[in-house]
């Protein structure tokens, strides 16, 4: 089965290295595009935090997250193949939400794993 879009989660960490790794060298066997999907979290601040500066802190939070949008497109056009076909989705939301709706549009969805905190959240056997 020829793989036409692959969809790849965007995120802060260095696991998204990896994954635009993975992500970079599928398309360029099938002839696919990537699809970097990043998710805004929604800023919501309490009514109360308007009498306290709330509306400076959420337009500093949303600044913020600007600058991360920006600078994480930057690291995903970087990442990928110049001579594989790439398109950016930046949407504000809930994380999986978003990756369920963007996922009907793909043949395949990369995503990484939460890192392990500890010994209680691996699965028996796996190390």
């Amino acid at each position: 089965m020829a793989l036409k879009n692959i969809l790849v989660y965007v995120d802060n960490t260095e696991a998204f290295v990896t994954r635009m790794g993975v992500a970079t060298a599928l398309a360029t066997v099938h002839g696919a595009c990537v699809t970097g999907l990043y998710v805004r979290p929604i800023l919501e601040v309490p009514r109360i935090a308007d009498s306290v500066g709330g509306r400076e802190l959420v337009e500093s939070l949303r600044q913020g997250a600007e600058r991360q949008a920006h600078g994480l497109h930057e690291k995903f056009r970087s990442l990928v193949d110049p001579k594989v076909p790439a398109e950016w989705v930046d949407v504000s939301g809930n994380v999986v939400e978003s990756l369920v709706k963007q996922a009907r549009y793909t043949d395949l969805v990369i995503v990484g794993q939460s890192p392990v905190l500890d010994g209680l959240s691996r699965t028996p056997g796996h190390n």
